[in-house]
């Protein structure tokens, strides 16, 4: 490997852990502001509850993936560990499967479309990160 290469190697992998952290602090901040709202609701249908419940799991996992990934740019560790990306998944899914109990509170077609959204999106990024490593 030459240095160049290194060096997009590198810048890469700085870009990723961005967006990356990114990621996990704006769905964060989407979950706490959701949470919020549905505190301030008189009376929770079972669907509201369940979003409650999953919001409660994936909070404090986005903030545990926001956080490493800040202690890991000042360390300048290039990838992220195993247990971070679970982490960060974990706390992804599980405020997502919130979110789409939201939109199944007020419709079934609100929430398919949300579900399908959801799909078509990991599957562009998949698809995006095989691209980018072959």
């Amino acid at each position: 490997m030459t240095v160049d290469e290194g060096k997009k190697e590198e810048k890469f992998d700085f870009m990723m852990n961005l967006q990356n952290r990114l990621s996990a602090l704006g769905l964060l901040a989407i979950s706490a502001y959701v949470l919020i709202q549905l505190v301030m609701v008189n009376s929770l249908d079972e669907y509201l509850e369940m979003a409650v419940i999953h919001l409660s799991i994936a909070i404090p996992f986005l903030a545990a993936t926001v956080l490493a990934y800040n202690a890991e740019m000042i360390k300048k560790e290039s990838s992220p560990s195993c247990l971070m990306v679970l982490i960060m998944f974990i706390g992804s899914i599980e405020s997502l499967v919130a979110l789409g109990c939201v939109f199944r509170h007020f419709s079934k077609q609100s929430c398919t479309l949300f579900i399908v959204a959801c799909v078509v999106a990991c599957a562009g990024i998949i698809w995006n990160n095989v691209k980018f490593k072959s």
